[in-house]
């Protein structure tokens, strides 16, 4: 569960500072 979350957590958090900045990543390309 916890191990779960966390994963949640840290894209959640890459998906915000990515529509912050705008920018396109490699990283959002392969998640997308």
């Amino acid at each position: 569960m916890k191990s779960i979350q966390g994963k949640i957590i840290k894209n959640a958090s890459l998906v915000y500072k990515i529509k912050t900045s705008g920018k396109i990543n490699p990283l959002t390309k392969r998640c997308n």
